[in-house]
């Protein structure tokens, strides 16, 4: 009866700590080997009149510079005031693996979003 129902209970709580254990390690393991890899980071920047122009630019550089999906570390965009210069810069490695065609998109949101609504929609 009851002792029978809490063995189960034990059994099962012991065999989901086994498997986030594995899960854990694993993951452990295939970062460590990403980290590990990185040697060289290398950036490109991109400066247009507009965000759309500077976006689609570092894009296209990513692309010239032979990057592929699971280099790119990091994008910034930013500016130097109104009416200046819109600006991305992209930092990757080429010593993470590759994995395949590199396929960013960006969403150009109106500044008239509060400074939260647009962190929660950015990533």
């Amino acid at each position: 009866g009851e002792e029978a129902v809490a063995e189960l209970q034990n059994q099962l709580h012991e065999f989901q700590g086994r498997l986030s254990y594995r899960q854990r390690r694993k993951h452990q393991r295939e970062a460590g080997r990403r980290t590990r890899r990185v040697r060289t980071v290398e950036f490109v920047q991109a400066k247009a009149k507009s965000w759309v122009g500077a976006a689609q630019a570092v894009i296209k550089k990513l692309s010239e510079a032979g990057v592929e999906h699971g280099q790119v570390l990091s994008i910034d965009a930013h500016s130097n005031g109104k009416d200046r210069m819109y600006m991305f810069a992209a930092w990757y490695s080429k010593d993470l693996p590759a994995e395949g065609k590199l396929q960013l998109r960006f969403e150009y949101l109106q500044d008239s979003l509060p400074w939260g609504q647009l962190y929660e929609r950015g990533a």
